[in-house]
C-alpha cells in the first residue's frame, strides 16, 4: 500500500495490476493513480488523478551519499483519522419557529 498526503487531502491506495511492462510500481484508488519508480535513477513519481486533466510528477531528493537512502524525518502531524460519525436523523432539530398562544406576527 502507498500513502500519499498533499494539499488535496489524504488517499490511501492499493497495488494495482500493471500491464504496461514497464518496471515502476503502479499503486490506484477511485480518485489517483500514482507510478512510482520512474526516471533514469527511479526517483520519479507520476500521479494522474481523475479530475485534473494533466499528470503530476513529484520528485526524491537526492542523498548525499550514493547509494544511501534519503534521511527520513518524523512528522509531529497527526495522522490520517475517521470521518467524524453521521448526525443522527431522528434528532430535535432547534428552530426560530415558534408555536403556540405568542403572538406570531408584528408589533
Amino acid at each position: 500500500m502507498a500513502l500519499l498526503e498533499g494539499l488535496r487531502g489524504h488517499a490511501v491506495l492499493e497495488r494495482a495490476a500493471d500491464d504496461s511492462g514497464e518496471p515502476a510500481l503502479l499503486y490506484a484508488d477511485a480518485t489517483v493513480r500514482a507510478r512510482f519508480g520512474l526516471g533514469l535513477d527511479g526517483r520519479l513519481a507520476r500521479l494522474d488523478y481523475t479530475r485534473i486533466p494533466e499528470p503530476v510528477y513529484c520528485e526524491r531528493t537526492v542523498s548525499a551519499r550514493p547509494g544511501e537512502p534519503p534521511a527520513v524525518s518524523a512528522s509531529n502531524r497527526p495522522g490520517p483519522r475517521p470521518p467524524p460519525p453521521r448526525p443522527d436523523p431522528n434528532a430535535p432539530i432547534e428552530t426560530n419557529i415558534h408555536l403556540g398562544d405568542g403572538r406570531n406576527g408584528p408589533g
